[in-house]
Formats: C-alpha cells, structure tokens, sequence
C-alpha cells in the first residue's frame, strides 16, 4: 500500500486544512464522488449515454464536426479535435431532445466540443449559434 505524505487542500481560496490520503482536497471539499453519485441516481437519462443510439449520434455529430465548434470571444474557433458532443439543451430538462442534432426550431443542439472547452453544466441554453458556437453541421444521407 502506498504512504501518501499529507498535503494541502487545493479548495479555491485556500483551505487551512490537509487533503485526505491520495486526495487533493480534505474532507469537506471532497464531496465530487458524492455528487457524481446522486447526480447519477437523479438522471433519468443516464442509461442513454450507454445505449448504442447514443453512441451513433455522437459518432456522426462528431464525424460532421471534427472540430471543436466552440467560439471564443473574438468568435475565433477552437482549433482542437472535437472528442465529445454537448447538449445545449440538458438532457435532465429538455429529455425529449436528447437525440436531436437540432431543436424543434432549427437550431443545434448538440454542439461537438473537445475537453477543454466542454462546460461543466448539464445545459447551457443561454448559448447561441454564431455567438458562442459555430452551427452544428448535419448532412443527411440521400436514401434511393
């Protein structure tokens, strides 16, 4: 077993305490592993981010849009790889979108992100195409 020398709590602001044993915060700023586990039991859609329709939507979100399509604030493209695909509208409160590249007035929904530019919220409706992030590009496959 490992001997993890103590070290501080890297909580913003500073926090006066030590950090648990292979932690990098103390007891009462460590609290993601218990958020992640009620944010999990809360979600209804969780099982959906494992089904196979979901990993098909991604793929092709992020076949169409290989590039992070988040814009910053001289609405210059991010020039990293596209690795995730975000939902504009959450999918806890908006779950009738959770597939939809588009919402039910034309505008994207699902928005392919890399990792850095990827927010920490489950929505984020206040974004807008051309302001925050370049529009989604979707070409369907003519059938025939």
């Amino acid at each position: 077993m490992p001997n993890f020398l103590p070290r501080a709590c890297e909580e913003r602001g500073g926090c006066p305490n030590r950090a648990l044993p292979g932690r990098r915060k103390c007891s009462i700023h460590d609290d993601s592993r218990e958020r992640d586990n009620l944010r999990r039991r809360d979600d209804p859609t969780k099982s959906k981010y494992n089904s196979a329709a979901w990993r098909r939507t991604s793929d092709t979100v992020r076949k169409h849009n290989p590039m992070c399509q988040k814009l910053d604030e001289h609405r210059q493209q991010c020039r990293y790889p596209a690795t995730l695909v975000h939902h504009v509208h959450g999918s806890m409160t908006r779950p009738d979108l959770f597939y939809a590249i588009y919402d039910t007035e034309g505008r994207s929904n699902l928005v392919a992100l890399c990792l850095h530019c990827h927010p920490p919220t489950e929505g984020t409706e206040d974004w807008q195409e051309g302001r925050d992030f370049v529009r989604t590009a979707y070409r369907m496959a003519m059938l025939g």
